[in-house]
């Protein structure tokens, strides 16, 4: 086959792999899958619709092999924890929103997934044109960025 640049590659969906999704998918009787925003090394990233309370949201379903060895779920489900604690802290708005966490099984095996505001369009343009940003944008976008980061070490959470 031909690997066409900016889709992953299709021997990651193998056992212990990614999780074949396919666009109308439901996952936990909840997300109906609307489109794919992405992947990375060891995930891929859905826009979804959530059926209950009628908003968009992303998923990042981890890959099976992935899945067993990550703590990204748990360190997700303490996130939500303390972005529920710490609400009114500055820099809280500026790190993404953990929805839910879930589990789910697949041709593939087991994967991780972890249900976040959705965001993702608006990063990608950010990033794409950042260098061309006036830079008193530019310097908003980096004051938000620690912002955020304070309150993630703020949580006791680090990037390593």
């Amino acid at each position: 086959y031909t690997q066409y640049p900016g889709i992953e590659i299709v021997s990651n969906y193998r056992k212990g792999g990614f999780h074949p999704v396919t666009l109308g998918d439901i996952f936990i009787n909840r997300h109906r899958v609307v489109d794919k925003l992405g992947y990375g090394s060891y995930s891929t990233i859905w826009l979804v619709e959530d059926l209950d309370l009628k908003r968009y949201a992303s998923v990042k379903i981890i890959a099976a092999e992935a899945s067993e060895t990550s703590s990204e779920i748990e360190i997700a489900q303490y996130l939500k924890q303390q972005q529920e604690k710490k609400s009114s802290h500055p820099g809280s708005e500026h790190v993404v929103q953990i929805y839910d966490t879930f589990v789910m099984d697949s041709p593939n095996g087991t994967h991780n997934c972890i249900v976040t505001r959705f965001s993702a369009q608006i990063l990608r343009r950010t990033s794409n044109a950042f260098m061309e940003m006036p830079p008193n944008i530019a310097k908003k976008i980096v004051a938000q960025v620690c912002s955020g980061v304070a309150f993630l070490h703020s949580c006791g959470i680090v990037h390593g």
